[in-house]
């Protein structure tokens, strides 16, 4: 009976730490808790009955690392959750996790639905996402992101204001970037917005471009000679410093003759020349009459008939004819360009071809083994199809069918980070045409598109859109030559302002996981806090009972024991009095240390484990 009593009374000693001891344990154990697993997907929610359509998983484990041997099945589904058509299975490529590819938006389906994914991995159990979307006859275009260069190297631009007689203007074709191989359109124009017929000099005053370094006191010619008939001069070469100056000289033309009367000036000249030879000839007669009357004077006065026949005037000198002195040139402009901070280069040969033609698709990375990822995007700027698997190094472009896209202006973008490329994409730019891609009238939707985006802010400086006006009129009738198509094309598509589309972020689960994770943990939190708290509130206070009611039976017991049942010595009661407070204060001071231990374990969790 005594040992039972005994174990009573340890009881709530022994369960007090092994109380608190659950507590800490499972408060570690909760925060351990992670994320297993979180799926991004990147697909149009709008589609099109028998449009092909690009698609993107990532499939990632909670550190965010790719979980090998995925794949997914893709399923539409109607707005009741019934399955409406398989959309086929793609598996993973060039990393762990990633899966990407294309497929077509099944004929025949209509109304808001939902793209089913299932994804499997080995080791996992199957997860399955769904991504909103609408099946249409038609839809709104997607809106592109203007992107310009942002380098602060933009601020010590030194470009000169333009020339009043003439119109100077470089642009790169695409995007100007350092440690690739670019392209300059060089522009001369006249004042009033036509091609210059005079000859066109660019030097190279800073930077490294086509081989050449940049000097101010004795720069490299890098081009010099007449542009072609729309004003235009291409130079290409490796770009290999981040600013690049350029000094443009236009020099007058060898005759007066403009586009509009060449021919008429040509036959002036022609009759000018001929009235020249006419006067030259009658003079020669004239001279030798005069030296055949003179030869019977005396020699005197042959020498003063033959010094004075040397001075006439006649056919021009030499020196005059060759044109020795160096023409002055009619206007000079120095232009000064900033490298973009890319790390790849896009392209599409050629940039035009036939809808149904095959067209090559590429990419150049500045990292050799870096993969790239190409994204090809429709005239309404819609995500039609990616490159699987993406481009790495320096591998050769690839061949791509243009069946069953719509005709337009189709965008090439090319990045290294998918999940926000943002305006890191590199952008490239070429036509499907319905007709022939050499005919003038391929160039209409070209010469719409720029006329639409005229209003868009750009890095380039005394940016004139009247000029520009005139000139795109100018080329929609000059234009005629399948040679002067193509220049004409690389122009309108290499200087349009680049939009970036990005592939639509369609769904991304890990803020969901993560929020569902701190809810559960929140949970287990608020559960253990209150099990400290009140268990241990009513352990003190079932304990601080418990001594109580033990003192006062010990203390009776004790009494008895010694004195009997009655007590009348004083002292002997004052000493056995002191004895049972000095116990009390024992067993307060016990349950202040439990109550103590008991505050400090749950202010140390509640700074350090739980998260609420």
């Amino acid at each position: 009976d005594r040992g039972a009593r005994q174990a009573a009374l340890m009881l709530p000693v022994l369960l007090a730490p092994l109380g608190i001891a659950v507590a800490i344990m499972l408060s570690l154990l909760v925060k351990g808790w992670a994320v297993s697993h979180s799926v991004i997907v990147q697909v149009e929610p709008a589609w099109i009955a028998g449009e092909p359509l690009g698609v993107r998983v990532h499939y990632v484990d909670g550190a965010r690392a790719g979980i090998e041997g995925s794949e997914v099945s893709l399923r539409l589904l109607d707005a009741a959750g019934e399955g409406v058509a398989e959309l086929g299975t793609l598996r993973e490529g060039a990393e762990p996790g990633l899966i990407q590819g294309r497929f077509t938006a099944p004929a025949g389906s209509s109304g808001a639905g939902a793209l089913e994914l299932e994804l499997r991995a080995p080791g996992r159990a199957s997860v399955r996402e769904r991504v909103d979307v609408t099946v249409d006859a038609d839809r709104s275009a997607r809106a592109g992101e203007h992107t310009i260069s942002t380098s602060q190297l933009n601020w010590g631009d030194d470009t000169e204001p333009q020339p009043e007689a003439a119109r100077l203007n470089v642009r790169p074709f695409g995007r100007l970037l350092a440690g690739f191989d670019n392209t300059l359109l060089v522009r001369a124009l006249d004042a009033d917005g036509r091609p210059h017929a005079g000859a066109l000099e660019v030097a190279l005053t800073d930077g490294e471009f086509m081989g050449q370094v940049g000097s101010s006191d004795e720069p490299p010619i890098l081009f010099h000679g007449r542009a072609d008939a729309l004003g235009l001069v291409t130079l290409t070469g490796p770009f290999t410093s981040e600013i690049l100056g350029l000094d443009l000289r236009l020099f007058p033309a060898e005759d007066s003759a403009k586009d509009d009367a060449s021919e008429e000036t040509a036959e002036t000249e022609a009759e000018k020349k001929a009235e020249k030879k006419s006067e030259k000839k009658a003079e020669k007669i004239a001279e030798k009459a005069e030296k055949t009357e003179k030869a019977e004077k005396i020699e005197k006065a042959e020498k003063s008939d033959g010094a004075n026949a040397e001075t006439t005037p006649g056919a021009p000198s030499e020196p005059a004819e060759a044109g020795a002195t160096t023409p002055k040139p009619l206007a000079s402009r120095h232009v000064r360009m900033v490298s973009f901070s890319g790390a790849v280069r896009a392209y599409a040969e050629p940039l035009a071809v036939r809808a149904g033609e095959t067209i090559s698709l590429g990419a150049r990375p500045l990292r050799a083994r870096r993969p790239v990822f190409v994204d090809l995007h429709g005239a309404d700027g819609v995500w039609l199809d990616t490159l699987d698997p993406p481009l790495v190094g320096r591998e050769p472009p690839r061949d791509w069918s243009t069946a069953g896209v719509a005709p337009g202006l189709l965008q090439l973008e090319a990045y290294h980070y998918f999940n926000k490329p943002g305006e890191s994409a590199a952008v490239a730019l070429f036509q499907v045409t319905e007709g022939d891609p050499a005919e003038p009238s391929s160039l209409a939707p070209l010469l719409e598109r720029q006329r639409a985006r005229l209003d868009v802010a750009r890095v380039e400086k005394d940016f004139d859109k009247e000029l520009e006006q005139r000139y795109l009129k100018h080329l929609e009738g000059a234009a005629k030559s399948p040679e002067e198509v193509a220049t004409a094309r690389r122009w309108l598509t290499g200087t349009l302002p680049v939009h970036v589309f990005n592939p639509p972020a369609a769904m991304s689960t890990r803020t969901r996981e993560e929020e569902a994770l701190r809810i559960t943990k929140r949970r287990w939190n608020l559960g253990l806090y209150w099990f400290l708290v009140l268990g241990g509130g009513g352990f003190l206070v079932l304990t601080t009972l418990l001594i109580m009611r033990s003192h006062g039976r010990m203390a009776r017991a004790t009494a008895r024991a010694l004195l009997g049942d009655s007590i009348t010595d004083a002292e002997e009661l004052a000493a056995i009095r002191q004895a049972q407070r000095a116990v009390l204060v024992r067993g307060g001071a016990l349950i202040a240390s439990m109550a103590l231990g008991l505050v400090l374990a749950i202010v140390v969790l509640n700074k350090l484990v739980w998260e609420f």
